[in-house]
C-alpha cells in the first residue's frame, strides 16, 4: 500500500453570452518531506495489517505456563504423612500399680525369709518342749498334774511367739516387697512417659521438616511466577512493539501542520472579459491526518496498561 502525490484538477467553467468559454486547473503542492513520511507510514499500516490480528495477539511465556503447571500440580509434602503417622502411633501412658508384680518379691521372702525363720523357731521350740520334759522327767513331775499346767503353758507361749514371729516376717516382707514394687511401677510409668515423649518430638520433629520444605517450595513457586509473569510481559510488548512503533512514528509527525507547508498552482485559457458562472472541486490532501487517523484506530487493539 503506498502514497503519492496527489493531484486534483479542477475544470471551471464559464458561460457567458457568446460563445466564449474559460478553462482552469488547480495541481496541488506537497512539498517531498512531508509525502515520503506519509508514503512510509502508509506502507507500514498496509504491511502491519497484512500479518493480520494472531500476529499482535497476547501469547503467554513458556516460563509461566510452566509455573502454572507446577502450581497446579503443587501437593504437600509426603514428611506430613509421616507426620501425622508418627502421632497417630504416639504411645499412651498408663497409671501402674504397685500391686502389678507385687507377688514377684513376696514369693521369695516367704520361701527365703518367713519359712527359714519359721523353721529356726520350731527347732527352737522342740528344744524347749525336749528340755522341758527332760527336766520334768527328773523331778517326777510326771506323776502329777503339775507337768500337765507347765507344758500348756509352754505350747502356748511357743504358738504366741511363733505368731508374732510370723507376722512380724510377714509385716516386713508385704513392706519391702511393695516398695520394691512400687519403683518398678514408678519406673515403668517413666518409661512409658519418656517414649511418649520421644514419640511427640520425633513427630513434632517430622512436620517441622514438612512444614519448612512446604514452606521452601512455596516461595520458590512464588518466584517462578513473578519471572513467568514478567517474561509474559516483555513478551507481549515485542510482540505488539510494531503497532507501538507505529504510534510512535506518527505522535512525531502529528504535531506538523500540513497546510502551513502545502499550496496549489492554476493555470488556464480563456477571456478574461467574459463573464458567467463558475463551478466545480478542489481538494488539497492531508497525508499526515490520513495516516494518524489509521494508526489511532490501530490503536484501539493494543493492551491496555495495568
Amino acid at each position: 500500500m503506498g502514497m503519492s502525490d496527489k493531484k486534483t484538477t479542477t475544470q471551471q467553467q464559464t458561460q457567458q453570452q457568446g460563445n466564449t468559454a474559460f478553462s482552469q486547473t488547480t495541481t496541488p503542492n506537497v512539498p517531498t518531506w512531508i509525502s515520503d513520511p506519509a508514503q512510509a507510514m502508509a506502507g507500514q499500516v498496509g504491511a502491519l495489517t497484512a500479518q493480520g490480528p494472531n500476529a499482535f495477539m497476547p501469547t503467554t511465556s513458556a516460563l509461566e505456563n510452566q509455573t502454572t503447571q507446577a502450581a497446579a500440580n503443587f501437593s504437600p509434602t509426603n514428611d506430613l504423612t509421616s507426620a501425622g503417622a508418627a502421632y497417630s502411633g504416639v504411645p499412651d501412658v498408663q497409671g501402674q500399680s504397685l500391686l502389678t508384680g507385687l507377688d514377684q518379691y513376696m514369693s521369695p521372702y516367704l520361701s527365703d525369709v518367713v519359712n527359714s525363720t519359721l523353721g529356726d523357731y520350731d527347732v527352737q521350740a522342740g528344744k524347749t518342749r525336749a528340755a522341758q520334759a527332760a527336766a520334768a522327767a527328773q523331778g517326777g513331775a510326771f506323776q502329777g498334774s503339775r507337768y500337765g499346767v507347765q507344758e500348756a503353758a509352754t505350747e502356748g507361749e511357743l504358738a504366741r511367739g511363733r505368731a508374732a514371729t510370723e507376722s512380724g516376717l510377714l509385716n516386713q516382707g508385704f513392706t519391702t516387697a511393695a516398695g520394691l514394687s512400687a519403683q518398678d511401677a514408678a519406673a515403668r510409668q517413666a518409661a512409658q512417659t519418656a517414649n511418649q515423649q520421644a514419640a511427640l518430638a520425633k513427630a513434632q520433629g517430622l512436620l517441622g521438616v514438612g512444614t519448612a520444605q512446604n514452606a521452601e517450595q512455596l516461595a520458590a513457586l512464588g518466584v517462578q511466577t513473578q519471572a513467568g509473569q514478567r517474561a509474559t510481559e516483555e513478551q507481549q510488548m515485542q510482540q505488539q512493539y510494531p503497532l507501538t512503533f507505529g504510534l510512535q512514528t506518527e505522535g512525531l509527525l502529528s504535531g506538523l501542520n500540513p497546510a502551513l507547508f502545502t499550496g496549489s498552482s492554476s493555470s488556464g485559457t480563456g477571456d478574461s472579459s467574459s463573464s458567467g458562472t463558475m463551478s466545480g472541486t478542489q481538494s488539497v490532501s492531508d497525508p499526515i491526518g490520513n495516516i494518524s487517523k489509521l494508526m489511532a484506530a490501530a490503536s484501539a487493539f493494543l493492551p491496555k496498561p495495568g
